[in-house]
């Protein structure tokens, strides 16, 4: 999403089902982007079962296009400049079929998969090369390595 508001002014999100367009509704707005989103996240629409449906796309990466299609101009028509798959299956099924813009929308269909692993690369680039990390406090403070190391080793007996 962070992504998404640097190519555009605003983001919509095409997912696969109900419970993760409640999910992803309610990540926008825990993580203050309510207003470079656009209103809805919009729903793809399957055929049967949702959990077979998405099988079926992995297999056969095709299936994927009409109904995304369909979603994201529905995303574009409430004013997103960027489509973001809400779904990390629907993700690689449409970089397999190489579908990197809606229509001929002009409007890019970021990869939220290989977006996280550039995101993860740039992290650790930076922590590299000029120290810059995560904050200490709060939340985000590391567990200290002492219960770390406590913690591997109940794993590895695991």
């Amino acid at each position: 999403m962070l992504l998404a508001c640097t190519l555009g002014r605003k983001f919509g999100v095409v997912a696969a089902g109900d419970k993760q367009s409640a999910i992803i509704e309610e990540n926008i707005h825990k993580y203050g982007l309510s207003d470079r989103a656009v209103p809805r996240v919009q729903r793809m629409h399957f055929d049967g079962d949702l959990n077979e449906a998405l099988g079926k796309v992995l297999t056969h990466p095709e299936l994927a296009n009409p109904s995304f299609e369909e979603a994201a101009l529905a995303c574009i028509d409430q004013g997103a400049d960027v489509v973001l798959a809400g779904c990390t299956g629907i993700s690689v099924a449409l970089s397999q079929i190489g579908y990197r813009q809606v229509a001929d929308t002009g409007v890019p269909v970021l990869d939220i998969n290989q977006a996280a692993l550039k995101f993860a690369e740039m992290q650790v680039d930076l922590k590299r090369s000029i120290g810059l990390g995560k904050s200490q406090t709060g939340l985000y403070q590391s567990t200290p390595k002492e219960i770390r190391d406590q913690m591997r080793k109940l794993v590895s007996k695991a």
